[in-house]
């Protein structure tokens, strides 16, 4: 695993207005759209790749199941967690908050 590093500000500030602080399994599974609480999420495990296609925004919850391994349970995988990031960042660009 690589060394820890930060997401650089830009990108940080592009995934959080992009998920308005959303979690996205949380909306994926529970189609909750409230703001929460989290962390953003490298997909692919390594905290060096800060491309905005690499990054998500979860729960603490959901951030630690996702970096969890455990010899039975099923985590979430990438794959599961891109699909629900693009969903949600299409209900949250469909959505007007300003009404």
């Amino acid at each position: 695993m690589s060394k820890r590093r930060k997401v650089p500000k830009d990108m940080l500030t592009i995934v959080l207005v992009r998920s308005r602080r959303r979690c996205c399994l949380c909306y994926g599974l529970y189609h909750e759209m409230g703001v929460t609480s989290g962390q953003i999420v490298h997909l692919d495990g390594d905290a060096s790749n800060s491309k905005e296609d690499n990054l998500a925004f979860l729960c603490f919850e959901h951030h630690d199941q996702f970096d969890s391994q455990t010899s039975q349970g099923k985590g979430f995988t990438k794959d599961e967690v891109v699909y629900y990031r693009d969903q949600l960042y299409k209900a949250v660009q469909e959505v007007d908050f300003w009404k």
